[in-house]
């Protein structure tokens, strides 16, 4: 650590400590995690994919299981797995109309493509394994591979959308069929073939009163995995028997961990304090960006549902 981020750093753990006016031990643990070397590595950016599960895997929030929380004592996990089960809210939407080619992402990935990266539908469909897989040549070939696809779905759409993933509309379908629905998606749009399909859609939208409230609960970080191994890490917490609750969310390369610190506890606010100081991302941060993004639709947006309802 150069001076200057020495003396930086100094400062600012003066000024909170004064102004948290915290009491001896408390100032400690600050003191001690504001110092920790952890590897903290920034949170996922967003990207443009057609991959649901691309960028901060918040849809593992979307099915939590009470399980899915670790740490020493039940009760500092009971209410933040309370807290975090209510920060999506569902709705589901009826159509009996929606245009094809509105579709711009995919549920699932097939394992022979799940690695490649692409925006579009066209760049998947231009891939060796679906070129190899997937031929259409005419509107005869594009209404076999699309009924293809949909086989079992009585050529209807299942789709998701999530407010964190912006104006993208994803396909939930077979997995095996990736490739043809992103074929038949693809020549609709370079045909200009209006193709329309009853469809329900599945939303999924951060809710902002759930994230201030999770917020002034608990701080929310997000940690590597890693630092459970780190001896001054782990004898902080145990030496000074601070509560907290810690959520891994599987899938991600990163294996991003989110590690929530009850306020309401000061060696925990400390702990909470001196963690963003050695540089853990805040999640809240994220969360309430994504919360506060305005939740409109662009000038394609589907036509008004007969029906809709909230679950």
């Amino acid at each position: 650590m150069s001076p200057r981020n020495a003396l930086s750093l100094s400062a600012r753990f003066m000024a909170l400590t004064q102004r948290l006016r915290l009491g001896q031990s408390a100032s400690r643990v600050l003191h001690r995690a504001s110092r920790l070397d952890l590897d903290f590595q920034p949170l996922p950016k967003d990207v443009e994919s057609i991959w649901w599960d691309e960028g901060l895997p918040l849809y593992q929030l979307i099915s939590l299981s009470r399980g899915a929380l670790s740490g020493p004592v039940q009760e500092d996990k009971a209410p933040a797995y309370e807290l975090l089960s209510q920060l999506i809210k569902t709705r589901q939407i009826n159509y009996s109309s929606f245009d094809l080619r509105w579709i711009n992402g995919v549920y699932t990935r097939h394992p022979a493509v799940s690695t490649v990266s692409a925006s579009s539908f066209e760049e998947l469909a231009a891939t060796p394994y679906c070129r190899r897989h997937v031929r259409i040549i005419s509107y005869r070939d594009f209404e076999s591979t699309l009924g293809q696809a949909l086989a079992g779905n009585r050529f209807s759409l299942q789709l998701r959308e999530a407010s964190w993933r912006g104006s993208r509309l994803f396909w939930y379908g077979d997995e095996q069929q990736v490739c043809a629905f992103a074929g038949a998606v693809a020549y609709a749009r370079l045909r200009g073939l209006e193709y329309l399909l009853p469809a329900e859609l599945t939303t999924y939208q951060l809710d902002p009163a759930a994230v201030e409230t999770l917020g002034e609960a608990f701080h929310v970080l997000a940690v590597p995995s890693e630092c459970w191994n780190e001896r001054g890490f782990v004898k902080l917490l145990i030496d000074n028997a601070i509560p907290y609750a810690r959520l891994t969310l599987p899938g991600h390369p990163e294996q991003l961990e989110w590690l929530l610190l009850p306020r309401q506890s000061p060696l925990s606010d400390a702990l909470g304090q001196g963690l963003k100081l050695a540089g853990a991302p805040d999640l809240l941060v994220r969360l309430r960006q994504i919360g506060a993004i305005p939740d409109e639709r662009t000038p394609t947006a589907p036509l008004p549902p007969e029906e809709s309802g909230g679950a």
